[in-house]
């Protein structure tokens, strides 16, 4: 397949999915694949992740693998440095680990999957401030832990309750024999 046809047919989806969104609705997330780009898995395609997705397309988000299972497709020392942010392996296969994490280019792609990851969490929505949405008042996330310490409360206080009520009445069965 000629790179042309592979734009044409394979990229043109993504694209339009990256390209087309306004400030309120943009794509903050894309997931790589294993499929092979000649001699290089897409998940280790510098000229997928780094030339064309971020460079041409003006791509922001976070880039995050496939799940692989352990079985050896995932080599993360070269998926970071192509421009994949975040590994879904298990932690503990060799090719999850990285080879130099002393070398500068390891460090430079560490950072920036860092500084990607945190600028999707900041933009996310997270840390929205609900209450000035909603025009004043509280969040909906701090009226829910209002309402459990609410509850929490009077289930503290009803046991407490019960207990006083329950040793009133033994002592008073105590006076009266």
């Amino acid at each position: 397949m000629t790179e042309q046809i592979f734009r044409e047919t394979c990229l043109k989806p993504f694209e339009t999915v990256v390209k087309n969104f306004d400030s309120d609705h943009y794509v903050t997330g894309m997931m790589t694949a294993y499929n092979w780009l000649g001699t290089v898995p897409a998940i280790s395609s510098y000229e997928l992740l780094t030339d064309v997705l971020r460079s041409e397309w003006g791509f922001q988000g976070v880039v995050i693998s496939d799940y692989n299972g352990s079985y050896g497709f995932e080599i993360t020392d070269a998926a970071i440095r192509a421009g994949n942010d975040l590994m879904l392996g298990f932690g503990m296969a060799e090719s999850n680990k990285l080879e130099d994490t002393g070398s500068a280019t390891c460090v430079l792609a560490m950072r920036q999957a860092c500084k990607n990851i945190l600028y999707i969490v900041a933009n996310s929505g997270y840390y929205a401030d609900e209450a000035a949405a909603q025009g004043g008042g509280m969040s909906g996330m701090t009226r829910m832990f209002v309402l459990v310490d609410v509850i929490a409360v009077a289930l503290a206080l009803g046991i407490e309750a019960l207990g006083v009520l329950h040793w009133m009445k033994k002592r008073n069965q105590s006076a009266s024999k």
